[in-house]
């Protein structure tokens, strides 16, 4: 799409002119170029999707007036493990690749301050790519943790609740085949009012 070679000449040539005019744009990482590119056929996509809806009539109002392009969608780049990020001291400080104006360096060891409940020390839990948010006063990452799922043990008898119209809750337990043991309605009469 943006790189010239002998064998492809894209029709966007502002990464070629970017380069030309300013060298150091060559060093902007792959991974972050590539997340940019993604948004923006993200956007374009949106748009033409929505344009289609109003030219076809799918409307709101008959009154309503087409879908603008927003070229500004705050969206936050992701940064992928070992180019743009890294953990250090199991996942308790991390190192950035940032600009800093005229290269890419790593900048020191910054500590995490919180990590939740710490579910990233399960070992069968992963850590997907982190994105980093940035408002007017400060910049945070966005880490995630996907939790492993683990099966519960199979039960002959198990306890469902059920909210209620009539009634605030239903308890009851139920057999494997289906046969109910026992029912409770709860329904405490000084909570009605409250």
């Amino acid at each position: 799409m943006i790189h010239w070679t002998a064998k492809n000449q894209p029709k966007h040539h502002y990464y070629t002119t970017a380069v030309v005019n300013n060298p150091s744009f060559r060093k902007f990482p792959a991974d972050l170029r590539r997340a940019a590119i993604a948004d923006a056929l993200g956007i374009v996509s949106s748009f033409q999707t929505r344009y289609r809806d109003w030219q076809s009539g799918i409307r709101k109002k008959r009154s309503a007036r087409g879908p603008s392009l927003t070229a500004v969608c705050k969206s936050y780049p992701t940064l992928y493990k070992g180019g743009q990020i890294k953990y250090i001291d199991n996942y308790f400080k991390v190192q950035l690749k940032l600009w800093d104006g005229k290269d890419w360096v790593e900048s020191e060891p910054i500590p995490i301050k919180s990590w939740g409940k710490n579910h990233h020390l399960i070992e069968k839990n992963q850590i997907p790519s982190p994105a980093l948010i940035g408002s007017r006063n400060k910049c945070q990452l966005s880490m995630q943790v996907l939790i492993a799922k683990v099966k519960q043990k199979s039960s002959e008898i198990v306890c469902a609740v059920d909210m209620g119209i009539n009634n605030y809750a239903t308890a009851s337990i139920v057999g494997k085949d289906g046969t109910v043991k026992a029912r409770k309605f709860i329904n405490p009469a000084r909570d009605i009012d409250r």
